[in-house]
Order: structure tokens, then sequence, then C-alpha cells
């Protein structure tokens, strides 16, 4: 699997989230997996416990980093793990609240985007 990335996206990625599931339809399994850039080859390859079901492995930047110029994630896996998803994390500096206010969980929050 793989992942074309935005153009200069290494400033605002702060990692990704892997998600797994068991090719033979359920049971433990073994999860081997790489991660590659496409323009830097920086590679990060693991194998995680023997899970039951499904899994999802957080990847901080910190662990795998993407640089500028890297256009393209590329996501592997073996044994019985099938991939079923891989999720960019990154942050939006460009947004901030119009309004100060609580974290409350009912308030109503809005966003704007910054022209600077």
């Amino acid at each position: 699997m793989s992942l074309d990335l935005a153009p200069n996206m290494a400033h605002n990625y702060l990692g990704m989230i892997l998600c797994f599931k068991c090719q033979a339809g359920g049971g433990s399994f073994l999860i081997d997996y790489s991660l590659k850039t496409s323009a830097s080859n920086f590679i990060k390859s693991d194998t995680e416990m023997e899970v039951y079901g499904a899994c999802m492995i957080i990847v901080p930047r910190s662990i795998f980093s993407v640089r500028d110029g890297d256009n393209r994630i590329e996501l592997t896996a073996g044994g019985y793990a099938e991939i079923s998803g891989l999720h960019l994390l990154y942050k939006t500096e460009n947004c901030r609240r119009r309004k100060r206010g609580t974290n409350m969980l009912n308030s109503r929050k809005t966003w704007k985007v910054n022209e600077n």
C-alpha cells in the first residue's frame, strides 16, 4: 500500500496510525511490517507482538520522519497481517479560534483560516 504526500508536508507531519487485521479471518497473528519513503528511502521495519483480530500501531514523527521532497510513503506487511488502513497525522497551524472559550464538551467552536 502506498500513500501520496502533499508537497512540503514535512513541517506539519506528526506521525501516522497503521491499521492491520488478520488475513485468515480472525485468530491471533504476528504483525511484520515495513515503512519506506520514496525520496529519502528512510526505512522502518518492525515485528509487533502476537495480536488477536485487529491492531492499530501509532508511529510518531520521532520514530519515522518525513522530509521535504518525500512524495510517497509505502507500507508493506508480511505473514497473516493484512493492511486495513494508513492514516497520516499532521498539525494545521493556519487555523485559530475566533473567540476564546472554555473547553467544555457542549461548547460550539468556530475556526477561520489565518491569511498571514
